[in-house]
């Protein structure tokens, strides 16, 4: 019996660990991808600017894995990946356009 409970406990353990691993996983990802883009583009933030880039580079890879699941449905024709301006505030890209941003 005491072994038994001594398996469950073992079970539990490895899937609490397997499923917050799998959540470190996923962060240690964006986190890594966040480092690697701002070598890439020489990018240099204050922290506070630095947590606000970030939460839009955050929302930048869920619009690519949403336009690329229509692209390999063959909705779109061409797939989106990262680039310099995938980081950039609407206010950004407006001063770079110089006129209104549609959405």
């Amino acid at each position: 019996m005491k072994l038994l409970r001594v398996a469950s406990l073992i079970l539990v353990v490895c899937a609490s660990y397997s499923l917050s691993s799998d959540f470190k996983n996923e962060t240690d990802t964006i986190d890594s991808q966040w480092q690697q883009f701002k070598i890439d583009f020489k990018r240099n933030y204050t922290t506070d600017e630095d947590l606000m880039r970030l939460e839009l580079f955050k929302e930048t890879l869920e619009q690519i894995k949403e336009h690329n699941k229509k692209f390999e449905l063959g909705k779109v024709d061409v797939p989106a990946t990262l680039n310099e301006y995938s980081d950039w505030t609407d206010d950004d890209k407006r001063k770079l356009l110089g006129s209104p941003l549609r959405r």
